[in-house]
């Protein structure tokens, strides 16, 4: 609230008003050629991943808004996040994975399971809220998403050679 002059020497009270402010990359349709560009390969689309559960762990610690068990429980999570990135990045680059993770359907499949908690860690970072069992599904099932992607992989590997 802020007093303004009026008319007649009267000092009025007013609210501001703020207006919502859109998100910089709110219209995706601006980006569909970024966006198609980084899905046709996995090493393009988990490149900002390299210390991701990182960073968001160090983002969540400065946070005097979320207890310390709470902070204590996501870390955990993330820590499951990072190690899930880790051997899967490995067995792209060093393993035999390769292949099997550049296909288009498969980067999609990466880049559908990592976007919800990029999306968190941008609230996160925007100083927003979040219920924090909300925080800790949309990790776990990421986690549990990059698993499935580890050992559907290895799997038709295996089918492969049989």
């Amino acid at each position: 609230m802020f007093l303004e002059p009026a008319l007649g020497g009267v000092w009025a009270v007013s609210e501001a008003v703020e207006k919502e402010r859109e998100a910089p990359g709110a219209d995706l349709e601006a980006f569909r050629g970024f966006i198609e560009y980084m899905a046709q390969s996995f090493y393009r689309a988990s490149g900002e991943t390299d210390y991701f559960a990182e960073g968001f762990r160090d983002l969540l610690l400065k946070r005097d808004d979320i207890s310390v068990n709470e902070r204590i429980d996501i870390a955990f999570e993330l820590g499951w996040l990072g190690h899930a990135l880790y051997v899967l990045k490995r067995l792209y680059k060093d393993g035999p994975l390769g292949e099997y993770l550049d296909r288009p359907d498969v980067v999609k499949r990466f880049m559908e399971a990592i976007s919800p908690v990029m999306e968190l860690y941008v609230s996160f970072k925007n100083g927003k809220a979040e219920d924090i069992r909300k925080v800790m599904v949309v990790i776990g099932g990421a986690v549990g998403d990059i698993n499935a992607i580890i050992q559907d992989g290895l799997r038709e590997i295996e089918n492969r050679r049989c």
